[in-house]
């Protein structure tokens, strides 16, 4: 993520070319969070495994990786926030900024009363939460796929 952003400081990719949008930003992006969200999920099944195993050690272990997940989401949310800035227009860039954003948001519900809860903000967290979070982050990766092929031919078929 950080060559795109360093390529695009160095007046390497032409903003005005469609075809120079898609090769270096378009499947760099979705290339690289693809290969981030599977290792994640891989991470966050860990965790979860951690918590329901329910000693004390495995808690702790599970709440410190947990912390290293929140660290690194944060990170990436602000390379898409200066990703943003350059690119306004990408549909993809806003479906993945979904994606690593309201995945890890919960919104208040309705059917079952709970109050909201950001989960980057808190490391008060259980099993439940973590399950939560795999959900909506599929979903979210869901979206972005969507997004991403739908852009990529857009684009393609412009020039």
């Amino acid at each position: 993520m950080e060559n795109i952003i360093n390529n695009l400081n160095q007046n390497k990719i032409d903003i005005s070319n469609s075809e120079s949008i898609v090769y270096n930003v378009l499947d760099p992006m979705f290339n690289f969070l693809k290969d981030y969200i599977i290792e994640e999920l891989r991470n966050l099944n860990e965790i979860r495994d951690l918590y329901r195993k329910g000693t004390k050690e495995n808690m702790t272990i599970g709440q410190l990786n947990y912390s290293k997940f929140r660290k690194k989401r944060i990170e990436l949310i602000q390379i898409f926030n200066a990703l943003k800035k350059d690119f306004p227009k990408l549909k993809t860039l806003s479906a993945a900024n979904d994606l690593i954003t309201m995945s890890s948001q919960r919104k208040v519900q309705t059917k079952i009363p709970s109050s909201p809860k950001n989960y980057l903000s808190t490391d008060n967290i259980n099993e439940y939460d973590i399950d939560w979070i795999i959900q909506k982050t599929k979903n979210y990766f869901g979206k972005l796929a969507q997004t991403y092929s739908s852009e990529r031919i857009s684009y393609l078929i412009k020039n």
